[in-house]
């Protein structure tokens, strides 16, 4: 699962982010889709990650984390579908979904279809 957020009774402050935790794990369902605006007290921060960082990919979240457990994170509930495009399944799917959007790339997307058998 991607990054999951758990909110304060404020329904604005996050309390607590978990990356990529396990459902059973999941502070809440409230996802972050990895949206910030940060000041330059991140840095601080991420720096003391980065130096306690061991091996393969690095996650902001311990930041974000502490940011959060001093007040200083809140959260935007939007509407509107998730894409995800971190696979190519997804990657494809989003792109057709917007591609017919646009009539002349509609209009491709029938010619495949038609050209290829799909149905």
């Amino acid at each position: 699962m991607p990054g999951l957020i758990a909110i304060a009774a404020d329904n604005l402050h996050v309390t607590d982010i978990v990356e990529k935790a396990p459902r059973e794990e999941a502070p809440s369902l409230e996802t972050s889709i990895g949206r910030f605006l940060y000041t330059p007290e991140i840095f601080d921060y991420l720096e003391k990650g980065w130096q306690e960082h061991k091996e393969g990919e690095y996650f902001h979240t311990g930041a974000v984390r502490a940011l959060a457990e001093a007040g200083k994170v809140v959260f935007k509930r939007i509407e509107g579908e998730r894409l995800d495009t971190g696979a190519p399944e997804g990657f494809l799917e989003t792109l057709l979904k917007y591609a017919s959007t646009i009539p002349e790339l509609k209009a491709v997307i029938g010619r495949f279809k038609i050209e290829n058998y799909l149905t």
